[in-house]
């Protein structure tokens, strides 16, 4: 994850901190492809890091919100709208949590860095990594890295996908982006197998 976080322009020791002191990980393409790093196997680049943060107690969420921005900022990354999610609306790619039992993403924040760098931090309720994990879409972005254990993932079969570089697209989600999503890790190397 090293690699992927100095390439972000962040100091790793400092972000390694800030997600212990929150609890946080990082899930999605960009521990993907920091484990493909770790394997020597990294042919691209994430377009993202993505950070969920779980709150415990929701009067404390303003107090991570500043804390997070105060440290990106810190960073020269600059904060743009948040997206609040009251309405539960759909994350682009995670099973849409209208129809889904995880209606518990509460608030993103985003950061941009010279319009190429992009963090997004998701707060929500308290969950596990599992918990997170499960709601992927595609079965390769089921890895997170958190700066205790380093890798986890939904399941074995997740390195078993990455390692072999094929897909698995769960189709039981509403995700409007399907096509765009599945064409993307296409172009990273992956073949794609969509269950019916």
């Amino acid at each position: 994850m090293e690699f992927i976080i100095d390439h972000y322009g962040l100091n790793f020791s400092e972000f390694s901190e800030f997600l212990r002191v929150n609890n946080g990980i990082v899930a999605g393409s960009s521990s993907l492809a920091a484990y493909l790093k770790s394997e020597n196997d990294l042919t691209w680049m994430p377009n993202d890091i993505d950070i969920w943060i779980p709150v415990k107690n929701i009067e404390n969420l303003e107090n991570i919100k500043s804390e997070s921005i105060q440290f990106f900022q810190k960073h020269s990354y600059n904060k743009s709208d948040n997206i609040l999610y009251d309405s539960y609306n759909s994350y682009n790619h995670i099973i849409d949590y209208k129809s889904s039992s995880l209606n518990h993403i509460i608030e993103i924040c985003n950061f941009k860095k010279d319009d190429s760098f992009k963090i997004q931090i998701m707060f929500i309720q308290d969950l596990s990594v599992f918990a997170i994990l499960e709601k992927f879409d595609l079965s390769i972005c089921k890895i997170a890295w958190d700066p205790e254990y380093e890798f986890i993932t939904y399941s074995k079969y997740v390195l078993q996908d990455i390692k072999s570089k094929r897909a698995h697209y769960d189709n039981d989600n509403n995700n409007q982006n399907k096509t765009n999503r599945i064409n993307k890790y296409k172009e990273r190397g992956f073949k794609i197998y969509v269950e019916i």
